[in-house]
């Protein structure tokens, strides 16, 4: 009888023991799924981030493109403006030296005759030519300078976009990491 009851309480016991166990493999089976449940929302999140951030990454690529085309076609224009302006400055420099040569020749005496109203009606039309290619040529150069600003403008934001992909672009990667390991 005692070989019964040491028996029966090792069995007992045994059981006892066993129940624990039993508990405990319960309780990291619950801990694991929680774990679980708590990755799968991580990798949802970071996959919904990864989609957010992807379709920024491609607005910016399209704000980018079209900042670099605006830039270009500034460029153009400068490039255009500045070219006006020097044909202007020649202008204006072939109009002035030829003023300096007819008023030069006055002077002298090789007029061959050209009475000084004739020659004051030469000179001011000279002066019209004169005023009006300064004109073109300050507007000119109004325009290039406006130009300019675009551009520097538009460079600024370029560089601002690619700031913003730059950032757009470093948590995508780490997104991707994320999603390799799981």
């Amino acid at each position: 009888m005692n070989e019964l009851n040491s028996e029966k309480s090792r069995l007992q016991n045994q059981t006892n023991d066993l129940q624990r166990q039993l508990e405990e493999a319960q309780e990291q089976i619950n801990q694991l799924g929680r774990a679980k449940s708590a990755l799968a929302k991580q990798l949802e999140e970071a996959q919904g981030n990864l989609e957010d951030e992807g379709r920024q990454k491609s607005k910016l690529q399209g704000e980018n493109r079209n900042l670099q085309g605006d830039l270009d076609a500034l460029r153009d224009q400068l490039e255009q403006e500045q070219e006006a302006a020097g044909d202007l400055q020649r202008q204006v420099k072939k109009a002035q030296d030829e003023a300096h040569m007819w008023k030069a020749k006055f002077d002298s005496g090789e007029g061959g005759g050209v009475s000084s109203e004739a020659m004051d009606e030469l000179k001011k039309k000279f002066m019209r030519q004169v005023r009006q290619v300064e004109e073109q040529l300050e507007a000119a150069q109004a325009k290039a300078n406006s130009a300019d600003k675009d551009r520097r403008r538009l460079q600024a934001e370029l560089e601002d976009v690619m700031v913003d992909a730059e950032k757009v672009t470093i948590p995508t990667s780490d997104a991707k990491k994320i999603e390799l390991f799981n």
